[in-house]
């Protein structure tokens, strides 16, 4: 649910990402009769009325099982890091040319292609070899490349750093992986739950990294100074 409605658009359709998501209505009237599933980790009341609007859905004739995406075995650690890529990803850079193909499995979140395109650049000009097991996920990366990234991360591969924004994510069940790194604060509260949720899938302890800047945290402070007032 929360891709499709996300994804679908919550305002205007020219400002859908992938605006057909938002006439799956139009499908499920055609089967008015039909038994609906819908699944979401992140499903908030906003998302659920929305839902239950656009399939036509009476909330009378809807079961609800509700559990707390809350897992007790990530640690969250929040970073503030210098302005420029270079100085806020150096301890991963030297970690990785240190570790190589033993440096444990990460997923890298970031907010815009560029950020995902900026730290891959800086990986593999500092560490060459590195091209060998980092990769960059996003919604321009071939489709190809997206399958061959997605069979990697379900098993135990020589993949170890995926940088990707949040086109990596549906559908994908990420093994071997106990640690993410957010570049830069998630939009909402339900991405970060959804990108923390591609790590710990095995029980083990793992640990969310969230980093930002001068410049990224001030995007959060501004809306919370407006709600404030």
């Amino acid at each position: 649910l929360h891709f499709w409605i996300i994804w679908g658009g919550m305002g205007k359709e020219d400002d859908a990402f992938r605006k057909w998501f938002r006439h799956l209505g139009e499908l499920r009237s055609m089967f008015p009769n039909a038994v609906f599933l819908a699944l979401s980790a992140t499903c908030t009341k906003t998302i659920e009325k929305r839902v239950l609007n656009v399939l036509g859905i009476d909330k009378k004739n809807v079961k609800f099982f509700r559990l707390s995406p809350n897992k007790e075995n990530i640690k969250f650690v929040v970073k503030k890091v210098p302005n420029s890529v270079g100085a806020a990803m150096f301890w991963l850079m030297e970690t990785l040319n240190n570790l190589k193909e033993k440096f444990p499995r990460t997923v890298i979140y970031c907010n815009s292609i560029k950020d995902v395109s900026t730290i891959y650049n800086f990986l593999t000009s500092e560490i060459p070899d590195s091209l060998n097991y980092v990769q960059m996920y996003h919604s321009e990366t071939p489709s190809d490349c997206k399958s061959e990234i997605i069979d990697k991360l379900g098993n135990d591969s020589s993949l170890r750093i995926v940088l990707a924004t949040s086109a990596l994510g549906m559908e994908i069940d990420v093994k071997f992986c106990n640690s993410v790194i957010i570049y830069g604060p998630p939009v909402n509260v339900a991405d970060l739950i959804q990108e923390t949720g591609r790590i710990g899938r095995d029980g083990l302890p793992s640990v969310a990294d969230m980093c930002a800047d001068d410049k990224r945290l001030w995007r959060i402070f501004i809306p919370v100074l407006k709600w404030k007032q």
